[in-house]
């Protein structure tokens, strides 16, 4: 089960991607682009879907804003009212546990500035749960307002490169398989996670948001397992980041990243 998996694993979650070098070089380049998107002058409300321990919760208050943040687990919904409390920004910051499924039904039925889901989430659902949720999402922003999602998609030339090396091609186009694979998390759990191209994520919201932007998020920067190979490579990493900064604005680039973001501005009422 989803919600169990991530139960699991929400007390090591941040020790394996978050305060890895990769995954710090990878969360990075998203506040970079969330800067440029945010209003930095107005205090925006700001629904997160996904939140897992509360990381970009709190980023996202640290840098002005109001926060609803949501996940279907306990453990990790658990775990960010804890890091919310130790960083005394419970004034700015709500958790409540939800499920994208569901998320039509949170408390409140505030409206939002910006809907945002960050590193994957929204991997975990297949096809007809992201096109159900496109309804929700709108109905859930104000006019004008954005949604904002960091996905996975069908191809990594990281991936790709260093399983063909491994001589484990099944791996190294896995992303490809339309039925879904189980990925791992780490500590013996694994997740049913489905890849989309930018072309393909945007198809299930068209009809409810305009496209406005993609961005790679990890074209140079090399995926978060993949950590321990450039754990001493300090330069190595910063030619690389480099890179990264390179392929900003480069369409092209965010089809073969590990992740890409993806940003949609809700069309008028």
């Amino acid at each position: 089960m989803k919600k169990q998996a991530f139960d699991e694993v929400a007390n090591s979650y941040d020790d394996i991607f978050s305060h890895s070098a990769v995954g710090k070089l990878q969360i990075n380049r998203v506040y970079h682009f969330l800067k440029k998107l945010l209003d930095q002058k107005k205090k925006l409300s700001i629904l997160e879907l996904n939140c897992g321990t509360g990381r970009d919760a709190i980023w996202l208050a640290q840098q002005g804003h109001k926060v609803l943040a949501t996940d279907i687990s306990t453990g990790m919904v658990e775990t960010a009212i804890h890091r919310v409390e130790e960083e005394n920004l419970s004034g700015s910051i709500s958790v409540q546990q939800c499920s994208i499924q569901h998320i039509s039904q949170i408390e409140g039925k505030q409206k939002f500035d910006l809907v945002f889901s960050n590193f994957g989430g929204l991997n975990c659902l297949d096809e007809y749960n992201l096109r159900s949720s496109a309804s929700a999402i709108d109905f859930l922003l104000k006019p004008g307002g954005h949604f904002v999602a960091v996905i996975m998609g069908t191809f990594c030339f990281w991936e790709s490169f260093y399983f063909l090396a491994k001589l484990a091609p099944k791996k190294a186009f896995r992303r490809w398989n339309k039925e879904g694979i189980e990925a791992s998390l780490g500590n013996g759990q694994s997740i049913k996670t489905w890849y989309y191209s930018p072309k393909q994520f945007y198809s299930f919201y068209k009809d409810y948001f305009k496209f406005t932007e993609v961005q790679p998020i990890g074209i140079g920067i090399p995926p978060s397992y993949l950590d321990q190979a450039f754990i001493n490579k300090k330069r190595i990493l910063k030619v690389l980041l480099s890179f990264e900064k390179m392929m900003e604005n480069k369409p092209l680039a965010a089809r073969s990243s590990d992740h890409y973001l993806l940003c949609m501005t809700k069309q008028s009422d």
